[in-house]
C-alpha cells in the first residue's frame, strides 16, 4: 500500500465525475427506486427518488462502481443501509429510546401526543424563520404549525435519515454544560425549556435537511454555519456551551466560531439549493467533485469528519492556507486516496497514507 502514492499519479479521475454528476444522480436514482421497491408499503418512506439530501452521495457511488468495477459494495451500495429492519423496530425503539432530562427528573413528553406549544418555542421558532429568510431561505409558518399538529412519533418520522434512528433521543445538552449554564437556563427560560431546546434543536435539523440538495456532509456543514449564527444572535449560547470548558456540544463548532465574520452575506440560499450549482457560482478555482470525493472518504472513515468541515469552512471563508491547498494539491491527494481505498478495502492502510500526505490545518488533521 505505501507504495500506491509512488506508482499511481493520478487515482481516481474526478473530472470526469464532476462532467457528468447530473448523469449520475439520474443514474443512482434509477437504483435506489429499483433496490428501494420493496420498502413502498412503509409509512412515511418514499421508494421513488433519494432524498435530495443525498443525491451526491449516491450519485458518487454509482460513478464509481461504473468507474472502478472491482470496487467493493460497502462503497457503492445504493442505500447503503438495509431498511428492513429498522422498519420493523422503529416505532417500538422510538418509544422506548426518547429521554428527558435526568439531571432535572422530567420525563419526555408522549411520542403518541403532540408536542405542547410554548413561548419559548414560539418565539425561537419565529425567529428562525427570521433569520432563514434573510439568507434567502423561506419557512412557512404552516410548515412549523405541521409539528405540533402531529404526534412526535410522526416528528420524528418526518426525517431525511428515516427510518435511521436519530442520533439525539433527548436533551442531554443539559449534562454536557457547566453548573452555571444550567442555573441561567433556569433561571431566565424556566424548567419548561431544556426540552423545548432540544424540540427546537431537532426541528430547525430536520426542517434545513429537507431544503437541502447535495452533499449529505456539506450540507450538514451549511445548516450548523447558519444555526451557530441564530443561537448566538438569540443569545442561546448557554444551551450549546460549558462556559467553564468551553467545550461545546456542536461538533462543527469550533470551525466556524472563528469565522462567524467571514461566513456571513454568503448566498446560503443556493447553498441549500443545490451544492452544485453553488459551486458552479460562487467558488472558482475548486470543482465540487473534490468535496464529494472528500465526504466520500470521510464516510468511508478514512478522513476525520473534522478536517472535511474545516476545508468546507475555510474554503467558504476564504482562509488563504486553505484555499491555496484546495487549489493545488487537494485533487491528486483526494483522488489517490479514493483509488486506494476502493482498490483494496483497506481503511487503516489507506488512512496512513492520507495522514501522510494531507496536511493539518492548526490541530485539525485529516
Amino acid at each position: 500500500m505505501k507504495q500506491f502514492f509512488e506508482s499511481n499519479r493520478q487515482g481516481i479521475a474526478l473530472h470526469d465525475y464532476q462532467s457528468a454528476i447530473l448523469q449520475w444522480r439520474d443514474e443512482a436514482t434509477v437504483v435506489w427506486s429499483k433496490n428501494c421497491l420493496g420498502y413502498k408499503a412503509q409509512e412515511k418512506f418514499s421508494c421513488e427518488t433519494p432524498a435530495p439530501f443525498f443525491i451526491d452521495k449516491y450519485s458518487f457511488r454509482r460513478w464509481l462502481e461504473h468507474s472502478a468495477p472491482a470496487t467493493q459494495m460497502e462503497f457503492t451500495g445504493i442505500p447503503e443501509t438495509d431498511f428492513l429492519s429498522l422498519f420493523g423496530s422503529y416505532n417500538e425503539t422510538v418509544r422506548q429510546s426518547v429521554v428527558g432530562s435526568k439531571i432535572l427528573g422530567t420525563n419526555a413528553p408522549s411520542v403518541d401526543e403532540p408536542v405542547t406549544r410554548s413561548m419559548f418555542l414560539d418565539d425561537q421558532f419565529g425567529a428562525w424563520q427570521s433569520h432563514l429568510s434573510r439568507n434567502g431561505i423561506e419557512l412557512s409558518s404552516s410548515v412549523i404549525d405541521w409539528y405540533f399538529s402531529v404526534p412526535l412519533l410522526e416528528v420524528y418520522q418526518n426525517s431525511v435519515f428515516y427510518p435511521r434512528f436519530p442520533v439525539l433521543w433527548g436533551p442531554n445538552y443539559f449534562r454536557r454544560i457547566a453548573d452555571q449554564d444550567r442555573e441561567h437556563i433556569l433561571r431566565t427560560y424556566g424548567k419548561g425549556a431544556v426540552w423545548d431546546f432540544y424540540f427546537l434543536m431537532m426541528v430547525c435539523h430536520e426542517q434545513s435537511h429537507l431544503l437541502q440538495k447535495g452533499e449529505p456532509i456539506l450540507n450538514e456543514i451549511a445548516h450548523a454555519i447558519l444555526w451557530i449564527d441564530f443561537v448566538l444572535e438569540r443569545g442561546l449560547r448557554p444551551f450549546q456551551v460549558n462556559t467553564v470548558t468551553g467545550i461545546t456540544c456542536n461538533i462543527e463548532a469550533p470551525f466556524i466560531l472563528g469565522r462567524t465574520q467571514a461566513l456571513k452575506g454568503l448566498n446560503y440560499k443556493l447553498l441549500y439549493e443545490d451544492n452544485l450549482l453553488y459551486f458552479d457560482r460562487e467558488v472558482m478555482g475548486i470543482e465540487y467533485s473534490l468535496f464529494v470525493a472528500l465526504t466520500f472518504l470521510a464516510h468511508a472513515g478514512v478522513v476525520r469528519y473534522r478536517y472535511a468541515t474545516n476545508l468546507f469552512c475555510g474554503m467558504l471563508a476564504g482562509d488563504s492556507p486553505v484555499v491555496q491547498y484546495l487549489q493545488t494539491e487537494a485533487v491528486a491527494h483526494v483522488s489517490l486516496a479514493v483509488s486506494a481505498l476502493v482498490q483494496s478495502g483497506d481503511k487503516s492502510a489507506t488512512r496512513g497514507l492520507v495522514k501522510s500526505r494531507m496536511p493539518s490545518f492548526g490541530r485539525t488533521e485529516p
